[in-house]
């Protein structure tokens, strides 16, 4: 007689940021409304949900499209 083995595979859930509880968390994707070249001025912390600005202009980080994987 035959037996049967049967393998259950677990798999852990997708990983995401906040399962570390970061302090900051920017993510480039959740930017809208910006051209390729413009400057950031606002940035969602995803981590806390609040704005994250930078006052002084030349030190604003800058948007571009197509950077890896089609992703800004």
């Amino acid at each position: 007689m035959r037996s049967a083995l049967r393998v259950l595979m677990l798999q852990p859930p997708p990983f995401t940021p906040l399962a570390i509880s970061p302090k900051l968390w920017l993510d480039a994707s959740t930017i809208g409304g910006l051209a390729d070249g413009d400057s950031v001025t606002t940035w969602t912390d995803r981590a806390r949900a609040i704005g994250v600005t930078q006052a002084t202009a030349a030190n604003k980080p800058v948007y571009k499209l197509n950077i890896v994987n089609g992703k800004p």
